[in-house]
C-alpha cells in the first residue's frame, strides 16, 4: 500500500471550516474530485467509495473508508486525502444539501464517491460517513467526518 506522508496538525484551519487535521498522502486509482469519499482498491490506491462495489475494493476491508479528497486527481496521481476522524470537511452528495439538512447523518451512496441521506435498504453496505453541520443548497456540504460501517444488506 502506498501512502505514509502526514501532513496538518492540532491547529488551524483545514479548510474545511473547522480545527487541524491529519492529511494523508496516496496514489489515486481513478478519476477523483475534491470531496469525494475514498475506499482503497485492491492495490492499494484510493479510488471513490461506492456502498455497492465490494468487487473494487480490497479483500480485506472491504467497506472500509479511507477519507475524503481534499484536491482532484487522475490514475496514478499522488492526492492528499483528509483522514483524521472528527476532521471538518466539504463532501459531496448526490442531491442538493440544504440547511434544512443540517444534523443528519451522511451515508455512502451507491453511487462513486458521494453521499445520501437515506441509507440503502437493499443489496448494499450501509455505512455512515459523518454529521452534517453546514449546507448552502449545493451538492456539497460540510460535515464531522466519523465512518463507520453499520451492515451489509444481501
Amino acid at each position: 500500500m502506498q501512502g505514509n506522508s502526514l501532513q496538518g496538525g492540532c491547529g488551524g484551519s483545514d479548510g474545511g471550516g473547522g480545527g487541524g487535521s491529519t492529511f494523508l498522502s496516496f496514489t489515486a486509482g481513478g478519476t477523483v474530485s475534491i470531496g469525494d469519499v475514498l475506499v482503497f482498491n485492491n492495490v492499494g490506491r484510493v479510488i471513490r467509495g461506492s456502498a455497492s462495489n465490494p468487487a473494487a475494493y480490497n479483500s480485506h476491508a472491504p467497506y472500509h473508508i479511507v477519507g475524503i479528497a481534499k484536491e482532484a486527481a487522475t490514475n496514478g496521481d499522488t492526492i492528499s486525502v483528509a483522514s483524521q476522524f472528527g476532521t471538518s470537511i466539504a463532501v459531496n452528495f448526490a442531491s442538493t444539501v440544504s440547511t434544512g439538512d443540517i444534523g443528519k447523518l451522511a451515508y455512502l451512496t451507491t453511487s462513486a464517491g458521494t453521499c445520501t441521506f437515506t441509507a440503502p435498504t437493499s443489496s448494499a453496505a450501509v455505512i455512515e460517513v459523518g454529521l452534517i453541520y453546514s449546507a448552502s443548497g449545493s451538492t456539497t456540504a460540510n460535515l464531522l467526518f466519523y465512518p463507520r460501517f453499520t451492515m451489509l444488506i444481501p
